[in-house]
């Protein structure tokens, strides 16, 4: 029975295979899933986030060039998707060759994996990175359009190893591009963890959210001032050396349990939460909220012996402390200014020159103000110098600065011989006997501390600020 036959007894008409070019191929068949608009798989949430990020001051003017506003939409969504999403997945035939080419190289780099960890599910650190991501896609855009031959790759005068290397040239220019994108992304994520924990914004330490809008122009504030920059480059060196002196101290703080909070300190988790990350049904929710820092958790409360006063970093600000002294100086006093609010106390920053009025800014540990804090890091009065604020003016405006009663210690940092007259002197004596206070003195580049040594009770001489300074070290375990 041949094959008509058997159609014919089963009732099923054949199918018209339609006119036959004798002299051309078959029409090719179309297989796969159809083109997808985006690099990733996104969803209509991802679609919306992107495009409203290019009314926004950093996607924006990067893909403004672009004359299609769906694709410059698209494009914006892989970008924020790819540094946001907790698990982004490449969409299986991306209508843009380009893109989906750089998107797979770039997801596909450990720098990316490492980069990811500190963006995902952080709107700000997220949109700076898609930043540098978008950067990255527009010059390959750029560069291939000045590279590319006059006849397309799939011309029949291209020859199929033509061809390929053509593909393979592609690839790399994708991977150069990408890789540049996390480079620049990583400094700039790794710059916005800096400037957070030096300014008391977020962490484990605490420290209210603050609005994207404000971390952002702080951020910026911080990126166009090299002073700044320094300083809080240094700040991170004494605060990692200060995290490790203050762990070696001996800790209060779970003498009671006064409550639960929300968090994700694994070691005070409830039970509850503990056994929802073994239950299947509940494992994902569990650990999308160990992300998101929302698990419930003991909350507990230490018991302090004593009660803690403020901690005070006095700055000398003369001309002869400008570049790396007034860096270095300052940068210590944003480390005391942590080991305050780690330790729940005060902290008061004062800078001074050759008059009797000083610079300030003073700042209980659960309200730290950062605009204040940036202005007396950048300022810098570059006079001559004078005891008068260390030694007069602070003690006559302790009350008027609201600073609370305990133990205070009062650091003093100046490369200056000072001459302190007796009245002075007994002073302030008398001041720092009923202020409980403690006062330690770091004088730079000299041999003799000169008329200080009358009024501290440690004084070092050092040549610079550094780490390996012993001084240094035992100021960092307060």
């Amino acid at each position: 029975m041949t094959q008509e036959e058997l159609l014919a007894a089963l009732e099923i008409a054949p199918e018209d295979p339609g006119p036959i070019d004798l002299d051309g191929d078959a029409p090719a068949v179309p297989t796969g899933p159809p083109p997808s608009p985006t690099a990733l798989d996104l969803d209509e949430w991802s679609m919306r986030r992107g495009a409203e990020s290019l009314d926004g001051e950093i996607l924006g003017p990067i893909l403004e060039t672009q004359e299609d506003r769906d694709h410059a939409e698209a494009t914006a969504a892989d970008c924020l998707a790819a540094a946001f999403e907790p698990t982004p997945q490449l969409a299986e035939n991306c209508a843009d060759e380009t893109r989906g080419r750089y998107f797979a190289q770039l997801m596909e780099t450990p720098e990316y994996a490492a980069l990811h960890t500190e963006t995902r599910l952080d709107p700000i650190a997220s949109e700076l990175a898609a930043g540098h991501f978008a950067q990255g896609y527009t010059a390959l855009v750029e560069e291939e359009a000045q590279e590319a031959p006059p006849d397309a790759p799939d011309s029949p005068q291209i020859r199929p190893d033509e061809k390929d290397r053509s593909e393979l040239k592609k690839e790399i220019r994708a991977l150069g591009a990408a890789s540049q994108a996390l480079r620049e992304a990583s400094q700039t994520v790794k710059d916005l963890r800096d400037t957070q924990r030096a300014l008391g914004e977020g962490g484990a330490d605490g420290g209210g959210a603050m609005p994207i809008s404000e971390v952002k122009e702080r951020f910026e504030r911080i990126r166009n001032n090299r002073q700044l920059r320094r300083i809080l480059e240094l700040a991170g060196r004494y605060r990692r050396a200060a995290q490790a002196r203050q762990r070696q101290k001996t800790k209060h703080g779970r003498d009671d349990m006064v409550g639960v909070a929300l968090g994700a300190d694994l070691g005070a988790i409830v039970p509850a939460e503990l056994a929802a990350l073994v239950d299947e049904d509940l494992e994902l929710d569990a650990l999308r909220r160990f992300l998101e820092r929302s698990l419930m958790q003991r909350e507990y409360c230490g018991l302090e012996p004593q009660a803690q006063g403020p901690i005070v970093v006095v700055v000398d600000e003369s001309g002869s402390m400008s570049g790396e002294p007034i860096a270095t100086a300052k940068a210590l006093a944003l480390s005391m200014a942590w080991i305050a609010k780690h330790q729940r106390r005060w902290i008061l920053l004062a800078g001074f020159s050759n008059d009797a009025e000083g610079s300030w800014c003073a700042m209980p540990p659960d309200n730290w103000d950062q605009a204040a804090l940036l202005e007396w890091l950048e300022h810098f009065y570059s006079g001559g110098t004078s005891p008068a604020v260390p030694l007069q003016t602070l003690p006559a405006r302790w009350q008027e600065l609201g600073c609370p009663e305990g133990k205070t210690d009062v650091i003093l940092v100046t490369d200056a011989i000072m001459s302190v007259d007796a009245q002075m002197q007994r002073n302030f004596l008398e001041w720092k006997e009923r202020a409980q206070a403690k006062y330690y003195t770091l004088v730079l580049g000299n041999d003799e501390p000169g008329d200080l040594a009358a009024v501290s009770d440690r004084v070092w001489c050092l040549p610079n600020l550094d780490l390996e300074q012993d001084a240094i070290q035992e100021l960092l375990a307060l």
